[in-house]
């Protein structure tokens, strides 16, 4: 996990993907996974980070990822940065 976080920061890029659907997390009440798509150079990936109830997180809407450019499944979603219409540009829109 650790290599992985490492790789990650050494070649991180942002793009920005769906929030897809959401599953609870056993024994953790005010925290639930958080499922996602994003495209990277015209494919599809998937992934899922963890997120607080408290951070009013919407099925839908989209919010900036981090990702490898050498390993794109290896990939984190930030709730605290939304897509902003006026400010940010996306290539694709994925429906």
């Amino acid at each position: 996990m650790q290599l992985q976080k490492s790789e990650l920061q050494r070649n991180k890029i942002f793009v920005y993907g769906i929030v897809t659907s959401s599953s609870k997390i056993y024994k953790k009440y005010s925290k639930r996974n958080y499922h996602y798509h994003f495209f990277y150079k015209e494919k599809k990936y998937y992934g899922s980070t963890t997120g607080n109830f408290s951070e009013n997180i919407e099925i839908g809407k989209r919010y900036k990822v981090e990702l490898s450019s050498k390993d794109p499944n290896n990939n984190n979603m930030l709730f605290h940065i939304p897509y902003d219409k006026n400010k940010d540009t996306i290539l694709r829109i994925d429906q």
